[in-house]
């Protein structure tokens, strides 16, 4: 039997009953101990009941239905990365040579700059049971946005500044 599941979806209508029902399944299934799921911007009302955001309302309630897994049945955890590496070359070939400015929203707020590599390392990590020394590396890189933007504004010798956004 199957002794660990991963769990990624894309942003779609019917991603609640997808989700849920993939957790049920892994929850009925005598083998399958643990779950990892992967989630979104952990940023406070992101990912909530009430958020303004479409997709972070889905993801509330699927990690409502993870919570309530019955206690010894199955662990599980949540993944919330953001801030990709990836993501982030659009500001270094767009908005910082085009205006001077990184972006995104909650320019305050830590973020984890992380490669999407690094993601499925972890998450493949912990559905073996074992230390990912990627989980280590990622958490090397911690930074903010405002951090970003001063690395930026010292290599161009010009001010870029981290910007709210909605």
């Amino acid at each position: 039997g199957v002794a660990a599941a991963f769990l990624a979806c894309s942003n779609v209508p019917n991603q609640v009953e997808l989700e849920t029902n993939f957790i049920a399944a892994a929850e009925a299934s005598p083998s399958c101990s643990y779950l990892v799921k992967l989630g979104t911007c952990g940023v406070k009302g992101y990912c909530a009941l009430e958020s303004v955001i479409e997709h972070g309302r889905w993801l509330a309630a699927i990690e409502e239905r993870l919570a309530q897994c019955a206690e010894g049945t199955m662990r599980w955890t949540s993944l919330h990365p953001n801030c990709f590496m990836q993501n982030h070359l659009g500001d270094v070939f767009g908005s910082i040579p085009a205006a001077g400015i990184i972006a995104y929203p909650h320019k305050d707020v830590g973020a984890a700059v992380v490669d999407t590599r690094d993601v499925g390392d972890v998450a493949a990590g912990l559905l073996l049971d074992v230390e990912s020394s990627a989980a280590q590396s990622a958490a090397e890189r911690r930074g903010r946005r405002l951090a970003l933007a001063a690395m930026h504004t010292e290599e161009r010798g010009k001010p870029v500044a981290a910007m709210h956004t909605e």
